[in-house]
């Protein structure tokens, strides 16, 4: 049985593997079949576009028939060869192994026949003979699998068939038929020629836009036209090629449906979307303009591009709709409006200008159609201020200011500013009170009250400030100006240094004078060949009238410097030479205005080629010029003579103030007696040194010097002093011990004090330098005046005698020609009598132009009648040398009167003395002084101040030396026969036997010298007891040498010597010379300054700038405009 079961074994493994077989075999068919039943549905679908109902039956037919392929190939071997359903029983697959093994055939079926009958054994027995013989056959190996690849061609036929389609891209042709086929519900049209293809990347177009649709042909054949239909009306595309085609839709409120066509084809429907957009219905801009500006609020209906003064406050107010949000963005950062309902709002305070955005957004759209907008801030400008002013030297320096402020809204502050050069820090502030607000212009004088330092130079400037609150006001400074606070030394030295550079100018003018008179001699003898003047002449000549208009400008600046000196410098109305210069200023003041109008003359001449009355005018010219150039000569001499004078007084003044500063230096406090102050004293004197040496050169380089004293031993004895008191209180500074301190500074307050006398004693020294020419000089040149009218009547009597010769003789006569070399010696003799009268003129201020003038017409006569002689004219040479002696007869008359006013001035026996009762009574006050300072130095030298007397030694040599020096100068006071003024003398305190000396001698000069004075004038009461005291003291000094008596002698004859001078006065006799100072007071008309420089402050078309009712583009132009600085002083 056991047997049996495995046949039955053997049998199930042959059946599943049977239907194993049968599945495969089923699987590849059913795809081959299916799949070219679909293929040829598809095919007739391609070929001949069924309609629907076909689409659906081949469809279902195509459905059905791979159902029925399903159930018979695949479904049913599946199942039986799971054994779900029932297949081939044991005995039909006997036969199939009995068919397939020829050795088995019939007996595996026999075996499975014995076995259904009853059982025994003989049968049993034959079933397992039967069984053993086919327990060794495989029944699976009849089934074999292998065989079934003979039906892949029929799956792989398909999949052959669709592939060429795919590689060379048709598939559309199986798929698009497939899909109508398995779609067979939609209609479906049979491909048209071409068809519409939409390129726009959406169909959404935004509210109120325009929308372009843009439209491509794809096919074979390109229509002509595309036409679209909306809201039932249709229009033509717009062709851009042969297969782009493009239509703009209108703005639309709401969405449209439209759809393309083009003969038979049509597209299918196509809906475009309106977008609803963000819009600005009204909008409102507010300016509240800053308080600074003074100007009413506005507002404006719109948005717009504006201007605003730097600190408006914006407001901007807008209504929207559809409108989420809207934004204000300045490029910088973003803001939002603050909505209300429909309504949106946004404020801004603007400092700068910027550029704005305001962007209203949806949520479909941001930031829509932004709107952009500048806001010019308008940057309070600075106020501007400009300035004239106006200087004042005399009687004190004062600067007049007018000028104007400006600004673009109004100025609240104007003040003036002033400090040390170089003290920028200490800056004080001064208010200006003549401020009018309304058209802004101001006045001023500074220094007015200030309390200035003196001799301090200050800088000072006006600051102006605007009413602008942000942050600060803008403030603006004018030039900076200069206030010299010259003290009255340094303006008087300015005025000389002024005056002695004009005068140097002078003098090398006078170098061209020579080559004037040269072109015109050249010029004359040039027209004596030709006929008439040449352009070349005419340039010359007008070159040399443009030299004459240069040389007669240079002598107007020189008289006016020269009268700012007189008004500035001392003045002495009885000064001869003050007055002779002030009387020839006037004259040349004359002379420039006709000499002006005589160059005009020659002008007009010249250009109208008159050539004789040209050349008549020119000799007239050339023979004023000869004069003009000697009274030009002596003015300068005068000028620089006078120059030299009044220096003197300036260094005498600045030396008596260097004196009292010394003096109160050694009396001040040891806090303030330093080292410092010594040494700027030390300077100063320095200084006063330096124009001592100055002044001594140019007095050298006078025609005939002035008597200068010699000061070298001097100056070297106050710098010793000087020094000693600056090292002695530097010892001080740096010593540590309280009572060498103490000490040292009164040491150094000694030296001090012993300086400032000595530079007292040389202040004196200097007195008498201010004082005119003495009577010895005057003697000298009343001789020399005299022997030059002796010469002069000589000529006169030798001129006479000549021009009868020439009467009485022919042109043809022999001695014709002796006479004109006659005439030629004559007119060199008178050379020499001018040349020496030249040189008289330049001492004495009497020879005036008057004389000059006729000595030029001596000279022109004489000329012209040699030449006239020479041509053989004798009746007019004879004329021409009448004429020269008319002159040399006014000359001599002019000349006698000069002497007879010379010899009123000197009295019989005053060639040894030229001192007048004010001149005594100066020198015995200095003479008093000297005996006290002498007194005082002796009581310093017994206590045993050695040092002190050690260095009065040492100045006592050095004043011996300085003294034999000074005998030898020709500049030294003293001339022969008499003595020096004591106060030109120096002495140093120890030398008190010389001192003794000294005293005694100038006391007897100053009584022989009232003796002159009185033997002159004629004696008054009280004449003789003052003699008699002066002896008295002489004997005295001599005797007892310097006592207290002594001393209240010499000042009861101070008094003594004033009660004479009054009764002198009383008689009518005083002859003195007065000096003074000016004291003209010359009172600043601060008004009619300030006119003036309003006048010229308005001549420059400065415009009043009030603020007018603009608007802002306007008031911007304006602002501009002045920018550009048309109107700058």
């Amino acid at each position: 049985m056991n047997q049996i079961s495995q046949i039955n074994k053997k049998l199930d493994s042959f059946i599943k593997r049977y239907y194993l077989s049968a599945l495969i075999k089923g699987v590849l068919l059913y795809i081959g079949f299916v799949l070219l039943y679909v293929l040829f549905w598809i095919f007739i679908e391609h070929f001949f576009w069924l309609p629907q109902s076909a689409r659906g039956l081949v469809f279902w037919a195509i459905i059905v028939f791979s159902s029925f392929l399903f159930y018979k190939l695949i479904l049913l071997p599946s199942l039986k060869y799971l054994s779900i359903l029932k297949g081939i029983n044991y005995e039909a697959a006997a036969k199939i192994i009995g068919e397939a093994f020829p050795e088995i055939d019939d007996s595996l079926l026999n075996t499975l026949q014995l076995n259904k009958m009853e059982k025994t054994d003989l049968l049993l027995a034959s079933i397992n003979q039967r069984t053993n013989a086919l327990k060794f056959f495989s029944f699976e190996t009849i089934i074999k699998l292998k065989e079934n690849t003979k039906y892949i061609k029929y799956a792989l036929a398909p999949l052959l068939i669709t592939a060429p389609f795919y590689l060379f891209g048709k598939q559309g042709v199986i798929e698009d038929s497939l899909k109508r086929v398995v779609d067979y519900n939609t209609l479906y049209q049979p491909p048209p020629p071409f068809t519409f293809k939409l390129i726009n990347d959406s169909l959404t177009a935004v509210e109120g836009s325009e929308f372009t649709l843009k439209v491509d042909i794809a096919g074979d054949v390109y229509p002509e036209n595309i036409q679209i239909r909306y809201n039932n009306e249709q229009y033509y595309l717009t062709k851009n090629n042969i297969n782009n085609f493009s239509y703009d839709f209108p703005p639309f409120d709401s969405s449209v449906d439209f759809e393309l066509f083009s003969g038979p084809v049509r597209s299918a429907p196509y809906r475009l979307e309106v977008i609803k957009t963000p819009s600005i219905l009204t909008a409102r801009m507010s300016l509240n303009y800053p308080k600074y500006t003074k100007k009413e609020n506005i507002t404006f209906s719109n948005l717009g591009n504006i201007s605003v003064p730097s600190g408006t406050k914006i407001v901007w107010d807008l209504t929207a709709r559809d409108t989420r949000a809207i934004s204000f963005f300045d490029f910088n950062k973003e803001a939002l409006f603050y909505k209300k309902n429909s309504s949106f709002s946004y404020n801004k305070t603007v400092f700068s200008s910027l550029r704005y955005r305001v962007s209203p957004s949806n949520n479909n759209l941001k930031d829509y159609e932004p709107l952009e907008f500048a806001i010019e801030v308008v940057k309070d400008a600075p106020p501007s201020i400009q300035v004239e002013v106006k200087e004042q030297s005399l009687p004190q320096e004062v600067l007049y200011f007018y000028g104007q402020a400006n600004d673009d809204y109004g100025v609240t502050a104007l003040v003036l500013k002033y400090y040390k050069v170089g003290e920028r820090d200490s800056e004080k502030i001064q208010d200006v009170t003549n401020f009018n607000n309304k058209n802004l212009t101001f006045y001023h004088a500074f220094p007015g009250a200030l309390n200035l330092t003196k001799g301090k130079a200050y800088e000072l400037y006006f600051e102006v400030s605007d009413n602008n609150p942000y942050p600060y006001p803008n403030k603006t400074r004018s030039r900076i100006f200069t206030y010299s606070n010259k003290g009255a030394n340094e303006v008087v030295n300015n005025q000389l240094t002024k005056q002695k550079e004009v005068v140097s100018e002078l003098e090398r003018s006078f170098l061209k004078l020579n080559e004037e008179e040269n072109t015109l001699s050249l010029l004359k003898l040039n027209q004596k060949q030709n006929d008439k003047l040449t352009f070349s002449d005419q340039q010359k000549i007008r070159e040399m009238l443009q030299r004459q208009e240069e040389q007669e400008d240079l002598l107007k600046r020189f008289n006016e410097q020269t009268k700012k000196s007189f008004n500035l410098l001392e003045s002495n109305p009885q000064d001869p030479l003050q007055k002779e210069i002030e009387r020839r200023l006037q004259s040349q003041e004359k002379e420039i205005l006709k000499d002006k109008k005589l160059i005009k003359e020659l002008k007009d001449l010249t250009n109208k080629l008159n050539k004789e009355e040209l050349f008549d005018r020119l000799d007239e010219m050339k023979k004023k010029s000869k004069s003009k150039q000697r009274s030009l000569q002596q003015m300068l001499e005068l000028t620089k003579r006078f120059y030299v004078r009044q220096k003197a007084g300036q260094i005498k003044r600045e030396l008596e103030e260097l004196s009292k500063a010394q003096q109160e230096l050694s009396e001040a406090s040891p806090r303030n007696n330093n080292t410092k102050s010594q040494d700027s004293l030390n300077k100063d004197f320095e200084s006063i040194s330096k124009a001592l040496d100055s002044l001594s050169k140019q007095n050298s380089s006078l025609t005939k010097p002035s008597p200068f004293p010699n000061t070298e031993a001097e100056q070297a004895s106050i710098k010793k002093d000087q020094e000693k008191s600056s090292q002695t209180l530097s010892e001080r500074d740096n010593s540590t011990r309280k009572t060498l301190k103490e000490e040292l500074l009164l040491k150094a307050k000694k030296s001090q004090s012993k300086a400032a006398n000595k530079i007292s004693q040389l202040s004196a020294k200097l007195s008498g330098m201010s004082s005119g020419g003495g009577q010895q000089e005057l003697i000298e040149d009343s001789r020399m005046l005299r022997q030059i009218l002796d010469n002069l009547l000589i000529f006169s009597f030798e001129q006479e005698d000549l021009i009868l010769r020439f009467k009485q003789q022919k042109p043809q006569q022999a001695k014709y020609a002796l006479n004109l070399i006659k005439q030629k010696t004559i007119r060199t003799h008178f050379e020499h009598i001018d040349d020496s009268l030249f040189v008289l003129s330049l001492r004495q201020p009497r020879i005036s132009e008057k004389i000059n003038k006729e000595i030029s017409n001596v000279f022109f006569s004489i000329d012209k009648s040699l030449d006239l002689f020479s041509n053989t004219r004798t009746s007019e040479g004879v004329a021409a040398q009448q004429y020269s002696l008319t002159a040399a007869n006014n000359l001599a008359e002019l000349l006698s009167k000069v002497l007879s006013s010379m010899e009123m001035e000197l009295s019989p026996g005053q060639g040894e003395g030229d001192m007048q009762l004010p001149d005594i009574i100066m020198s015995q006050e200095e003479l008093q002084k000297t005996a006290e300072e002498l007194q005082e130095k002796e009581s310093e030298s017994s206590s045993g101040d050695k040092e002190s007397s050690q260095d009065g030694e040492k100045g006592s040599k050095s004043k011996g030396s300085g003294s034999k020096s000074g005998k030898g100068k020709k500049n030294n006071s003293s001339g022969p026969g008499k003595s020096k003024p004591f106060g030109q003398e120096f002495f140093d305190s120890e030398e008190s036997g010389e001192a003794i000396m000294r005293l005694y001698q100038e006391q007897q000069r100053l009584r022989q010298a009232l003796q002159y004075l009185l033997r002159d004038k004629g004696l008054v009461p009280g004449a003789e007891n003052v003699l008699q005291k002066m002896k008295k003291i002489e004997q005295s000094l001599i005797n007892q040498g310097i006592t207290e008596d002594n001393l209240v002698q010499i000042k009861n004859l101070k008094y003594e010597l004033l009660k004479l001078n009054n009764a002198l006065n009383e008689k009518g006799r005083q002859e003195q010379r007065e000096s003074r100072t000016n004291k003209k007071l010359y009172n600043a008309n601060t008004r009619a300054t300030i006119d003036s420089l309003r006048q010229k402050f308005n001549s420059r078309e400065q415009l009043n700038r009030q603020t007018l009712p603009l608007y802002d583009e306007y008031v911007k132009r304006v602002f501009d405009y002045f920018n550009q600085q048309y109107d700058k002083l």
